[in-house]
């Protein structure tokens, strides 16, 4: 064909790969690693036992909170008892009846997508950030305790997020409230 700017530029994006939901995930007012780290956990690419597996890296295939499962993404994220527990409990703090993903039995990503339908347009943007920032901080739990050998109680990691949540409402991320 002939050449224009439009093609050039179109030229760039012949190879990219189609995220779902990137339009909500990319627009999230959380912290651009936050949501660069939900792109790759949506997508079941970071960097668990099963991934580091792949690329011959040394690890352990066993979930190190919960000791019982191989780990992959969606173990981290939605069915280990550990991951489960934390979020049964900050759905009891923000009281409000939702299925957690552990109990919907869909990928973390339909979960997310259908869980914040159920909520007002008003209350979909700090859905979101709240849905990233315990994936982020359920994340950094279990690299500390793989690297540091530090491990945190539910409850403790729990705090953490209610701390992280007023650091966030301070930064604006979260609507005041």
């Amino acid at each position: 064909g002939n050449f224009s700017v439009a093609s050039a530029y179109d030229l760039f994006f012949i190879a990219t790969e189609d995220c779902s939901n990137g339009d909500t995930l990319w627009h999230s007012r959380v912290p651009s690693c936050v949501r660069f780290f939900m792109w790759i956990a949506l997508k079941g690419r970071c960097l668990t036992a099963d991934n580091l597996a792949k690329r011959n890296w040394p690890h352990d295939a066993i979930c190190s909170r919960c000791q019982r499962e191989n780990e992959d993404c969606h173990h981290l994220l939605v069915s280990c008892d550990y991951t489960a527990a934390v979020w049964r409990k900050l759905r009891r703090w923000c009281n409000i009846n939702i299925a957690i993903p552990a109990e919907d039995g869909r990928p973390l990503a339909d979960w997310w997508i259908a869980t914040r339908r159920r909520f007002q347009n008003t209350y979909r943007t700090d859905f979101d950030s709240l849905f990233m920032l315990i994936c982020w901080l359920i994340w950094k739990e279990r690299n500390t305790r793989i690297f540091q050998h530090i491990a945190k109680s539910v409850d403790r990691l729990a705090d953490d997020i209610n701390e992280e949540i007023a650091i966030w409402r301070a930064a604006g991320i979260f609507s005041p409230g």
